[in-house]
């Protein structure tokens, strides 16, 4: 069955089983796509879920009741993925290598294509997390203001669209210069 985010949400709160299992459903995708592009290993990706459901349903189902409709449900539960995501499993050298169009992009603009492994190292040493985050999350498909928003929650203090559209290229920038004087 095909629910609206606000539909979904409220059958859950309802303790529809239907509904939950559309929910979970969504978050393993959001999961999977996180795992696909960012750092997110096979061996965690179920820790991740579980996790995320768990806070889902701590204190009477608080987080659930917190979506207010201000973006798309898929946006407001990929914030929680990636914070459970970022607790649980990342540490400075721990992103796997995905995203080939982020590693391509960033690789190509040298005299040389770098490798894959490079790319990667490159991208862990000069970038903040958040840094990668937005890159990944860009490369994925997530738009400026859903990058924003998601950041926002992240962090506990508001990012703006114009912040991420700005910031974005300097990444890129640092990544491809680093890789530049490594010839």
């Amino acid at each position: 069955m095909a629910y609206t985010d606000q539909e979904l949400v409220d059958l859950c709160l309802q303790s529809d089983d239907e509904a939950w299992n559309a929910l979970t459903g969504l978050i393993k995708r959001l999961i999977g796509a996180l795992a696909a592009t960012c750092w997110l290993d096979a061996g965690a990706q179920e820790d991740v879920a579980q996790e995320v459901l768990a806070e889902l349903l701590r204190d009477q189902c608080r987080a659930l009741r917190q979506f207010a409709g201000r973006s798309r449900l898929s946006t407001y539960l990929a914030t929680i993925v990636l914070r459970v995501a970022t607790h649980l499993h990342y540490e400075p050298g721990s992103l796997v290598l995905g995203n080939p169009e982020l590693v391509e992009e960033l690789s190509s603009v040298a005299d040389r294509q770098a490798s894959y492994a490079e790319t990667w190292a490159v991208i862990q040493q000069v970038l903040s997390p958040t840094d990668v985050l937005m890159l990944c999350l860009g490369a994925a498909g997530y738009t400026t203001d859903e990058i924003a928003e998601m950041l926002s929650r992240l962090h506990h203090r508001p990012w703006r669209a114009e912040a991420v559209r700005q910031r974005k290229p300097r990444a890129i920038g640092r990544v491809r210069q680093a890789l530049s004087e490594a010839e």
